[in-house]
């Protein structure tokens, strides 16, 4: 008799929850959306310059950026660098690109490495291969 109960009590279980599970996880329309915020969080795809070393931060400026379709209907960057110290400085730079919903296309330029002499301003111009660019973002390391 007790095995019997027991044995009904844990088909009741597991019908249950199977029933919870199955109309549990349903949703209607689009998911919520989740920021992330806090201290040195920084959400890439809203900033068009991003210094991803903490060290770069007053030694590294950008300048009169300028963004423009080019004859193919690519989307060019052109920026100007500014070494903000008596130093030399040697950073790497990549540009990431995304379309007109700002999402990333599989679109990013090489990193490549600059040198900047002490106080120097130095241009940057870089060209998205796909024409569906729309915005873009320019990443900054140490090299």
């Amino acid at each position: 008799m007790k095995k019997m109960l027991y044995t009904g009590l844990l088909a009741l279980a597991l019908g249950t929850g199977v029933a919870g599970i199955a109309t549990g996880c349903r949703t209607e329309g689009a998911l919520p959306a989740q920021t992330v915020t806090g201290k040195g969080v920084t959400v890439e795809n809203d900033e068009q310059f991003v210094l991803l070393d903490k060290a770069l931060k007053g030694k590294l400026s950008f300048h009169n950026p300028i963004s423009r379709r080019v004859d193919n209907g690519r989307l060019e960057i052109v920026v100007e660098l500014r070494n903000r110290t008596r130093e030399p400085l040697i950073v790497n730079l990549s540009t990431v690109f995304r379309d007109g919903e700002g999402v990333t296309l599989n679109d990013e330029s090489a990193w490549q490495p600059v040198f900047l002499g002490p106080a120097q301003t130095q241009v940057y111009r870089v060209t998205s291969i796909t024409e569906q660019a729309a915005y873009f973002t320019v990443r900054a390391r140490l090299q």
